[in-house]
């Protein structure tokens, strides 16, 4: 099994859900909805989306098995549970799966809300990374034909990142050569991809530098906006775009927050709002009573009128999918 494609977010609703059900005999077998149909998935999805002003808040993802396999509807629901579930989702967070039967390998296409009906919201980081690893734990656990996974780093067991380091110059070569060193900026590099398999904070990552001899210093412009950084060790000094993409500051801030997500439970701190689940495996009864609750309380949060034993009135239909972002899914 592999995903089929990158992970897409998306402004609406209705038009990724128009696409997944328009083709290859789509079959809706699981998620944690009420509807059957776009129309009616979009209306639902459309409680959640009112929880918060966020843009893109679709999430689509697509697994296909490897040709000639076949799974019920049933496992395939039990699969895209654990995927959403190692993922980073929590039950609050609405998605549906769509199973297409195709010639080149029987897929299921996964549209979730990053935004949750307790109003909490679904940052993910390195997703593509992360959902290779966890595709090859599924593949393992379901007794999956074993296609590649993410390779994974030896020390840490964490996803590995590759890095794209900028080579010393001549002079700097020869220098070092001549006194048998490693040249400054190699030094630097190596501290940094080390200090970086672990540090889950700014604070931890610079400390670490300086037990190493590396001083860090950020740039930013007169608002407080951050726009580069600098790393000096003894009379060398070596912006983050010097020593390569993987050492400027919007990468190593992103790795930073990728290892709070893999090293932490929750895998995200609280205090950012970002919503984790631990490790648990509701019941369906358990699944079905907390989603039933989130969704009244979302609904009595937005001013619409609630009578037990009734089902929810639905909303504005979500149609504002662009035919850009349709051929893009495609």
């Amino acid at each position: 099994m592999k995903g089929m494609r990158k992970i897409i977010r998306g402004n609406g609703f209705r038009g990724v859900l128009d696409y997944t059900f328009d083709h290859d005999d789509a079959k809706m077998v699981g998620g944690n909805m009420s509807g059957s149909n776009p129309r009616e998935l979009a209306h639902e999805f459309g409680i959640s989306r009112k929880m918060l002003d966020r843009k893109k808040p679709v999430w689509h993802s697509s697994l296909r098995l490897t040709k000639g396999e076949h799974l019920d509807d049933a496992t395939w629901n039990s699969i895209a549970h654990d995927y959403m579930h190692e993922m980073g989702f929590s039950e609050n967070h609405q998605f549906c799966v769509v199973k297409h039967d195709h010639p080149d390998g029987e897929h299921v296409h996964i549209v979730a809300s990053r935004i949750g009906l307790d109003a909490s919201l679904f940052y993910g980081v390195d997703e593509n990374l992360l959902s290779t690893k966890v595709i090859g734990e599924l593949e393992i656990k379901y007794g999956l034909v074993l296609t590649k996974q993410a390779r994974i780093n030896e020390t840490t067991g964490l996803p590995s990142v590759r890095s794209s380091r900028k080579k010393s110059k001549r002079g700097e070569s020869e220098k070092s050569a001549r006194l048998g060193i490693k040249t400054s900026r190699l030094v630097v590099q190596e501290a940094v991809d080390a200090i970086l398999a672990t540090a889950t904070s700014i604070e931890e990552f610079t400390t670490e530098l300086v037990n190493r001899g590396i001083l860090y210093e950020e740039k930013s412009r007169p608002g407080g906006q951050i726009v580069g950084i600098t790393f000096q060790i003894g009379e060398s000094s070596f912006g983050g775009s010097k020593l390569g993409d993987l050492y400027k500051y919007s990468t190593i801030h992103s790795r930073i927050l990728a290892n709070r997500f893999y090293l932490s439970k929750p895998k995200l701190a609280a205090k950012e709002n970002i919503t984790m689940i631990e490790n648990l495996n509701p019941s369906p009864s358990y699944e079905k009573d907390a989603r039933q609750k989130a969704m009244t309380a979302a609904a009595r949060r937005l001013g619409i009128p609630v009578v037990e034993g009734t089902p929810l009135p639905a909303l504005t239909s979500d149609d504002d999918q662009t035919t850009a972002d349709r051929s893009r899914m495609r």
